[in-house]
């Protein structure tokens, strides 16, 4: 938000922040002009920016001022502590504080003004408010620092120096079409009441607030000067109405916080233009320690009236310091109502933080610094304060104008690449619902195979198993066949031996040779197992047909029938044999 001022009125206007400079928005946009547009709006307020930057935010500037060790503080042998490391820095005690300048003791009081204030005179030349004040405890030489001696142009101050360089540099101004109008005021706070210094009859005047909800002191007496000597009178005149009393730490202490402001207002003749700078110079009343000053009754008072006007500007000095800050309590004091413009508002601020080098003050001294160093954080908004005329507010409304049609314009570019980037969105999460998908169905499909692979597997070992149980049986079925030709050669040489000897005693001899060939089956049972007596009684039956084990049985079983021809007898008892023999096969099978 920028802040225009006409006046004492502002006038507020919003600025539209419009989408970034993306990539992706400017290839989407090459179809329009949308690039050329917020190029030209982005380079547009860049140079707005870099061109305003000193005119919406300046830091407070904070100074520190080492006065020499008095009369009072060389009596009591106090060691001088400070430390200077660098220009910027001083050191107390082992701790450091820095600020934008800090002044040693033999500093002179120009060099002061140059380096702290002569800034400001120009700021309230160009149109903007300007405030300097002196803050530290009693005798730290903040008048000193202020006012100074007004007659001694060597040792003058702050206040009497710019006087008169205000108005050298309106005489050095091409003024022929300038107009200024310059009045000055002068006010002090005094136990929390708002004292006229040019008019003492007006003792407690009310602080207001303007439309622009700006605080002033309403009625304080105006007076409209020429030159400079007429304002040095009117200080002059201030300086004998303020309240001053005698203390053990200073003799012309300052009971009151006073304010001098000066009001510039300038006119230029040909369009009308008005600008108004103020600038508020105040000399601040030291914080006491009673035990130190030593003052009691009205005095007492005015010191306790003071260190709580001064302990509301500490309290808001902190709440500025801190960025998330929801509440800065102005309203506490009479004196941070008069500063609130300059504390966080539209001034640029200058603070002198006044200090004593004594040990003695070391407690005192450490808390100016600290406060200085919170002040150093505090970031006031400036602006001009300037009147336009109606001419001006024609050309800034027809600017104004241009700026909404070109930002209308980037809008609308702006909705179309939205509506491009929408659809291709859609398209985008459509494909990437496909491929889920795909994935999806890729990860069913990898899920059989594991399972085939492992089908796959178990049936190799169960191959690999059986292979193994056929190997075994296929040794087996060998060696149960060399075994049956064996009885089968045994029984073809039994009935070649029965033909032989059937006549001599064929009874005995085929007795002997059964009994011989059933203690060898006995045998392969034994060793073969029953399973060799079923393939050999399914092979005498004929169950199985294999001729090369099959026919020599039936050929012995021929012959010995044919023998039984030829001895019927001890045949018979053969056969009978027989016929047991194949009996007792049956039977073990």
């Amino acid at each position: 938000m920028r802040t225009f001022r006409s006046g004492w009125t502002y006038i507020e206007t919003v600025e539209c922040t419009p989408p970034p400079l993306s990539t992706a928005h400017l290839n989407r946009c090459k179809s329009c002009d949308y690039v050329v547009l917020l190029t030209k709006y982005h380079n547009r307020m860049s140079n707005r920016k870099s061109a305003g930057d000193n005119a919406s935010e300046c830091a407070i500037r904070v100074f520190c001022r080492v006065r020499p060790l008095n009369d009072s503080e060389k009596s009591q042998n106090s060691k001088f502590l400070p430390r200077f490391p660098s220009a910027n820095t001083i050191t107390l005690s082992g701790k450091s504080f820095t600020f934008d300048r800090v002044f040693q003791p033999s500093v002179t009081q120009d060099e002061v003004y140059q380096m702290a204030a002569a800034h400001i005179v120009q700021d309230v030349l160009d149109g903007y408010n300007g405030t300097i004040f002196a803050y530290g405890q009693t005798s730290s030489g903040k008048t000193h620092t202020m006012e100074g001696h007004l007659d001694d142009s060597e040792h003058q101050g702050i206040t009497p120096r710019i006087i008169k360089d205000v108005f050298d540099r309106i005489y050095q101004m091409d003024t022929d079409n300038l107009e200024f109008h310059i009045k000055v005021s002068n006010f002090e706070i005094y136990n929390e009441k708002v004292r006229d210094l040019f008019d003492a009859t007006k003792t407690n005047l009310p602080i207001r607030e303007s439309k622009n909800r700006m605080p002033f002191v309403k009625g304080a007496t105006e007076l409209f000067v020429s030159n400079a000597a007429e304002v040095l009178a009117a200080v002059e005149e201030g300086k004998k109405n303020r309240q001053v009393a005698a203390t053990k730490m200073n003799e012309d202490s300052s009971r009151s916080h006073s304010v001098f402001l000066i009001q510039v207002d300038q006119e230029d003749r040909e369009t009308h233009m008005r600008k108004s700078g103020k600038m508020y110079l105040v000399d601040l009343a030291g914080s006491e320690k009673v035990g130190k000053t030593g003052v009691s009754g009205a005095l007492l008072d005015e010191a306790i009236s003071i260190n709580k006007s001064l302990s509301a500007l500490s309290n808001v000095i902190s709440a500025l310091s801190h960025e998330n800050r929801s509440h800065v309590p102005y309203r506490d004091s009479k004196l941070t109502r008069v500063l609130q413009e300059s504390l966080g508002g539209n001034s640029r601020t200058t603070i002198i933080v006044c200090t004593s080098p004594a040990a003695c003050n070391e407690s005192e001294t450490r808390s100016t610094l600290q406060f200085g160093q919170r002040a150093k954080t505090i970031k006031n908004i400036v602006v001009v304060n300037e009147e336009l005329t109606a001419e001006e507010w024609k050309r800034r409304f027809k600017a104004e104008e241009a700026k909404v049609k070109e930002l209308r314009q980037i809008v609308e570019c702006y909705r179309q690449s939205e509506a491009d980037s929408q659809k291709e969105s859609n398209a985008f999460d459509q494909l990437v619902d496909k491929l889920k998908k795909q994935d999806d169905e890729i990860e069913e499909k990898d899920a059989e195979i594991d399972s085939y692979v492992e089908q796959v597997v178990g049936l190799k070992q169960v191959i690999a198993m059986l292979s193994v149980e056929v190997e075994q049986l296929r040794e087996h079925s060998t060696m149960q066949a060399q075994r049956i030709c064996e009885l089968d050669q045994s029984l073809h040489e039994l009935s070649t031996q029965s033909e032989s000897t059937v006549q001599e005693e064929p009874s005995e001899l085929m007795d002997q040779a059964i009994s011989e060939n059933v203690q060898e089956l006995h045998h392969l049972h034994n060793l073969f197992g029953g399973d060799v007596f079923r393939r050999l009684a399914d092979l005498v039956t004929g169950k199985i047909r294999t001729p090369q084990i099959a026919n020599p049985i039936r050929t012995a079983e021929s012959q010995v029938r044919g023998v039984s021809n030829v001895v019927s007898v001890p045949i018979n008892h053969a056969y009978i044999m027989w016929k047991k023999y194949m009996g007792f096969i049956n039977i073990n099978m």
